[in-house]
Order: structure tokens, then C-alpha cells, then sequence
């Protein structure tokens, strides 16, 4: 029988959180295999009641649709008097969705199973009723980060807004979701009481590669920058690694919005020393896979991540991977992919080295889809949720599923 499954996201998740967005676009698709999955929202009124609606993002406006995608190139010199607002343009691509009022009875609709997005939206005071609850955990890092930020960078009030949805999962949720199983022992250390009922979540590509085409081993010397801008991604590292390799990479392509001040990016092309940049502040997933297919490697020094998607994401194209030896990170490189090492120059070697020498691509592309796929993750979702087995079921009969479709054309 088929159940009925509702992902509880914020109003304006279309708007924001690119990388959370992504990943419940994918989380929808593959339970929607075999379950009726709807996306639902609420907003309090003027007395405080929650009122809730059925959301449906508009054809076209799911991940990956190119509306809004802009690029700006050149010179690292000739792109900064362009970076300043760079990343806003576009911004408003994927932001509608249309909604249908549910009412203040959200038992009403009979869900077997809701799945609560992420911990930030959470103001409910007791349980959401259906027979099963999950929560998804992303990451601790803004709970990590105020004992660990110096005064005036301490993330209080989001770190508070996580942990009040934590406490929440903690008390009312059958199951808590992790992402990844660094995540998953972060949360279990944290909330004990809840340990129990914590699933690590092997890695979950986007929908966008549910086909991928094979990877090629004729590529330019491009090298990928995923999300930079940010002190957490590495962006202070990144443009003495890159110095350091400029006599053999063409290309650096970039792709991700600002988290930094409009300083902190100017500094950064500042000190980028390299032929020619890319820019895509609001790539598309087709772009991010297109630009995988055509590089060498990606340069990911970040020094936390919740799973480290866009690791997955160039394996997944044959692209080697430079990141940092911390989980879990660590935990996803595969054939012909390294760490950064503490030396700038010696990182910059290594890139050069991926930049310049012949290489497997297809073999590492292989590796990641063996390593990586959907029946992993359906696999594990069978513990929290009913039917879930029976789609990885459906996955092996078939031997179909993300981890075996790449298509044989070439890019």
C-alpha cells in the first residue's frame, strides 16, 4: 500500500539554503519512487495559529532549471570591479511556488510519516501528528562554532535555532536523519537520550545526476571551485594553492554565492593569480555537472562540512578531488584524489600534477557510482520509514538507480 509522506520545509525554501534545497529535491525524488511525498509549509496568524498549505514549486523551478544563471569572466584583476553584487543577480530564479491551504488541522490529512526538513524552522511545541516523525540533522558546525569563533563572529542565534530543533528531534522524533556519519555521531554526542534513534544517511547525489554521461579523459586544464567564498570553504588558502599552480591550469571555474564580506571577496581576486576565472553565482545543477565533465579536479579545502556533497558531485564526473584529511570529507575520495597539505606550495604541486598528467577518468567515475547510489541510501531509510525497503528492492531487481545510470555518450 502506498504510504502517504509530507516534508515540512520554511514558506520561502525555494529562496534560500541552496545546498538543503538540493538535497530535499533528491530526498523527494527517490522516496516519491514508490510513496505519495508532499512538500507542506505553515505560517503562523495573527493569533498564532499555524495555518498549513501544500506547496508546489512551479514547473521548471526544481534544482537545476538554469533560470536566473549568470556568469562573469576574465582576468582576476578585470573581474573586480564586477564581483560587487555579482551574486545577487539571478537570485530571485527559484523562488515560486504555489500553495493550496491545508487549514489548522494538520492530522487531517492522514500522513503515515512527516519528515521535518532541517531543525531551524522548528517553533512546534509537541509533536506533529502522524505515526511517524523524522528529523534531518545537516550539520552541528554553527553549535561547534560559538565556543569555538572568537566575540562578534559567534553564530548565536542560528546556533540557537538549531538546537531548539534538535531538542525537538530529541523529544518527539522517531527518527533522526543524518546526513552523513560524522554528523551522526556529532548529534548522538550531543543528545545521548536520542543516540539510539540516529540513522547515518550514506551520501545522496542531487537529482540532477540521475544520468550522467561517461567520463571523458580529454579535458582542459580547468580546475573547480565549489562555494569559495567562505572562511569554512577554505577561501583563505585558496588563491596561494591556485598561485602556486598557475603555469599549468587554464581555467578556474567557479560556482557558488558570497558568504563573506564584499572585502573579503574583493581581497580574494586580489590575490588570485591565475590565466582566466569563471564565475557562476547561481549555477544551474547542469552547469555544475557540465563544468565537472570538462575539469581536471576541484580544489575543496573546506575545513568543516556536514557531508561534503560536492566531492561526490566531481567523482561522480571523473573529476579528482584536493581536499582537506578531515571526516567526512575524508571519508569520500576516491582513486587519484588527495589532501591539502600544509604547505601552500605543496598543495599547489599536487593540483598541478592532477592538472597535468594523463588520467583514469572513467575509472574514478566508476569507483564513485559503485561506492555512491540511491539503493545505499533506501537501504538505510528502511529503518524510519515504511516502503523504503521495498523501492531498494525494486532498485536491485532492476539494477537500475543512480549508481548504475551513466549514460554511454560522452560529454
Amino acid at each position: 500500500m502506498q504510504q502517504k509522506i509530507a516534508i515540512i520545509v520554511e514558506p520561502e525554501f525555494m529562496r534560500r539554503h541552496v545546498g538543503v534545497r538540493n538535497y530535499l529535491f533528491a530526498l523527494h525524488a527517490l522516496l516519491a519512487r514508490r510513496q505519495r511525498v508532499d512538500w507542506v509549509t505553515f505560517v503562523r496568524g495573527p493569533g498564532g495559529e499555524r495555518h498549513w498549505f501544500h506547496l508546489a514549486p512551479q514547473p521548471g523551478a526544481e534544482p537545476g532549471d538554469g533560470a536566473g544563471e549568470t556568469v562573469i569572466a576574465g582576468t582576476p584583476a578585470a573581474l573586480i570591479p564586477q564581483v560587487s553584487g555579482a551574486h545577487r543577480r539571478g537570485q530571485a530564479a527559484h523562488v515560486d511556488c504555489w500553495r493550496a491551504a491545508i487549514g489548522t488541522d494538520l492530522a487531517a490529512e492522514g500522513y503515515d510519516a512527516i519528515i521535518i526538513s532541517n531543525p531551524w524552522l522548528v517553533d512546534f511545541e509537541s509533536r506533529l501528528p502522524a505515526p511517524r516523525v523524522l528529523g534531518i540533522v545537516y550539520d552541528l558546525v554553527p553549535n561547534q562554532y560559538v565556543f569555538s569563533m572568537p566575540p562578534g563572529q559567534k553564530p548565536v542565534e542560528f546556533a540557537a535555532q538549531h538546537r531548539r530543533g534538535f531538542v525537538h528531534y530529541r523529544d518527539h522524533c522517531d527518527a533522526i536523519l543524518a546526513i552523513s556519519p560524522r554528523v551522526a555521531d556529532d548529534y548522538a554526542a550531543a543528545f545521548a537520550a536520542a543516540a539510539a534513534r540516529v540513522i547515518a544517511l550514506p551520501p545522496l547525489l542531487p537529482a540532477a545526476y540521475a544520468a550522467v554521461p561517461t567520463a571523458g579523459d580529454d579535458r582542459g586544464r580547468r580546475v573547480v571551485l565549489a562555494g569559495p567564498f567562505d572562511r569554512r570553504k577554505g577561501a583563505d588558502v585558496i588563491p596561494a594553492i591556485l598561485n602556486a599552480a598557475r603555469e599549468t591550469i587554464d581555467t578556474v571555474s567557479i560556482y557558488g554565492g558570497v558568504r563573506c564580506s564584499g572585502s573579503d571577496l574583493r581581497e580574494f581576486f586580489r590575490g588570485l593569480h591565475v590565466r582566466h576565472v569563471e564565475w557562476y553565482p547561481h549555477a544551474a545543477a547542469a552547469t555544475v555537472k557540465r563544468l565537472f565533465l570538462e575539469a581536471k579536479a576541484l580544489l575543496f579545502p573546506s575545513y568543516d562540512e556536514g557531508l561534503g556533497l560536492p566531492i561526490l558531485e566531481a567523482q561522480y564526473c571523473g573529476c579528482r578531488v584536493l581536499t582537506r584529511d578531515r571526516q567526512p570529507m575524508s571519508d569520500l575520495v576516491g582513486p587519484g584524489s588527495g589532501f591539502v597539505a600544509a604547505d601552500h606550495a605543496e598543495s599547489g604541486a599536487a593540483v598541478g600534477r592532477m592538472v597535468a598528467e594523463p588520467f583514469d577518468h572513467a575509472g574514478l567515475q566508476r569507483w564513485a557510482r559503485e561506492r555512491f547510489g540511491d539503493r545505499h541510501v533506501l537501504a538505510a531509510l528502511a529503518a524510519a520509514l515504511p516502503g523504503a525497503d521495498g523501492a531498494a528492492a525494486d532498485l536491485a531487481i532492476a539494477g537500475s538507480g543512480r549508481d548504475e545510470n551513466v549514460q554511454d555518450a560522452g560529454p
